[in-house]
Order: structure tokens, then C-alpha cells, then sequence
């Protein structure tokens, strides 16, 4: 499976993993507990964990929306020799290092931001359906709820986002709540995750 829409930019993909793969290998080997590092059976594993995880955040830097799509690229371009787990042992790998990537995203955001002095809290909305079905949607509806977008000066059925970014626009932290919730509401909670002297 080596089309051209996996291998176009070949090199650029190695150097990206690579880079990917220092600095998940450097995070995890220094922030992550020895007792996620050394649980049982890893000695037996294809491959390591952080090669799981970097694989995980190259498939999402390369825009790939389902484990399947990462699956298949990583097994054509970065490991064509058939040296990786199988997609549902990749699957289940994924779904178990959820943990270590958040705590590998904490430490890599600290890193990133440290010299920062100031956060910009916004909301936005994420609507779930088109209005006509506001009342019929079943999804998240014990979050989801009908809001007021005031920019659009629409409804909408889903949810709203909150989000702080640093002055340059990378996100820090966010939370997602009913479209009722205003920011202040949730500016407590996230300016101590952020940790930021100014928002």
C-alpha cells in the first residue's frame, strides 16, 4: 500500500517522526511512573511504548480522523517490513497508553510554555446536528444542550468549548461544557491547569 498520498513527502515524514520520537522518548523516560513503565509482559511487546504513542501523534499531526487510517500509513511508510503490532493489538495499545500520552501532553505543554506570561480565555460552539433536528439528537444529550451562538446570532444543539491559548495561539488547556456555561464560570478551573500568571 505505498500510494502516493502515504509516501509523497517521504523524508519530511522520517524527519517528523523522528522528531516526534525524541521528544516522546525524552518526556516519557523522565515524567511518566515507573509503575506504567515497567507493568508485565512489556519485555514481550513488538514494539516499545513510546514508539506506540509517537505513532499515535504522527497519525493526528498528519490528519489522519480514525485509528484505522494511522494504522495503515504507519504499516506503509514507517514500517513496510511488517515489524509492528497488528491493528488490533495497536488499537488496544492506543487505548491503553490514553493515560501516558495525557501526561506526556502536560509535560510537553509545560515545556512549551514555560516563559509565557499571558493566556487568552475564549469559547466557541460545536454543534452536533443541523437546527431542524435540535429536538430529536441523541448524541452526548446529557451534555449537549440547545445555546445561543451570539456571533452568528443563531441556535445550536451541542456543546461549547473553552479553551486558553497563549498570545501566539497555541491552545494550553480546555474544557467542554453545555452551552449554557459562560467562561467565567470555568476560568477558575482552568487558569490552575494552565498555570499562567495572567489571563
Amino acid at each position: 500500500m505505498r500510494s502516493s498520498k502515504y509516501t509523497e513527502h517521504y523524508t519530511d515524514t522520517f524527519i517528523t517522526f523522528k522528531e516526534i520520537m525524541r521528544t516522546v522518548s525524552n518526556i516519557y523516560h523522565n515524567c511518566v511512573p515507573d509503575k506504567i513503565k515497567n507493568r508485565r509482559n512489556t519485555d514481550q511487546l513488538k514494539q516499545r511504548d513510546t514508539v506506540i504513542i509517537a505513532c499515535v501523534i504522527w497519525g493526528i499531526i498528519n490528519g489522519y480522523t480514525s485509528q484505522r487510517a494511522t494504522y495503515r500509513a504507519v504499516c506503509s511508510v514507517l514500517f513496510p517490513n511488517g515489524d509492528f503490532p497488528s491493528r488490533s493489538r495497536f488499537t488496544r495499545l492506543s487505548s491503553n497508553l490514553a493515560y501516558t500520552i495525557k501526561i506526556i501532553r502536560y509535560f510537553f505543554i509545560k515545556k512549551l510554555t514555560k516563559g509565557e506570561l499571558v493566556g487568552i480565555i475564549d469559547s466557541f460552539p460545536s454543534p452536533l446536528c443541523k437546527p431542524v433536528r435540535n429536538r430529536q439528537a441523541k448524541l452526548l444529550n446529557q451534555i449537549a444542550k440547545v445555546g445561543y451562538n451570539s456571533t452568528k446570532k443563531s441556535y445550536f444543539y451541542g456543546l461549547k468549548i473553552h479553551m486558553i491559548v497563549t498570545k501566539t495561539g497555541f491552545p494550553i488547556t480546555y474544557s467542554i461544557t453545555n452551552p449554557g456555561v459562560h467562561d467565567v464560570k470555568v476560568l477558575e478551573t482552568l487558569s490552575e491547569e494552565a498555570n499562567l500568571p495572567n489571563i
